[in-house]
């Protein structure tokens, strides 16, 4: 093959990441796929390089750690009121529900940590090369 002839180069930014709009993600997650086609097998074509900078990677891990520890808190918040107003009815207390604890619902900080970090992985997987 001709050098620069039918190769991609797509260099990713954190707001293209951070901000892409539900209905790209499709066509997103079927470029990532090419990409890891042309890694495997460098007769595939069009080539495309998937470029992601590593502090792109840590931003967009950043903010959706951050994102998911919010919405998070605010489901425990809300839970916790429910639980409140739920005692202190008289008919609530005679379904006798019981309420599960925030550590049976929610995922623990660990376990959302290693998400987060499987998830960078999997992306870098990607990777062809860094740019700076």
């Amino acid at each position: 093959m001709e050098e620069g002839k039918n190769k991609f180069f797509v260099y990713v930014d954190t707001s293209y990441l951070t901000f892409m709009p539900s209905d790209e993600k499709a066509d997103w997650n079927r470029l990532l796929e090419h990409s890891k086609a042309c890694i495997a097998d460098l007769n595939v074509e069009p080539r495309l390089e998937i470029h992601v900078s590593e502090i792109v990677l840590r931003e967009y891990r950043g903010k959706m750690l951050d994102e998911l520890s919010s919405k998070i808190e605010q489901a425990k918040v809300t839970m916790k009121r429910l639980r409140d107003e739920w005692y202190r009815n008289d008919i609530a207390k005679e379904l006798n529900y019981p309420f599960p604890g925030d550590r049976d619902i929610f995922p623990q900080e660990n376990e959302i940590i290693a998400a987060a970090d499987r998830f960078v992985k999997k992306l870098s997987n990607f990777r062809l090369g860094f740019c700076m």
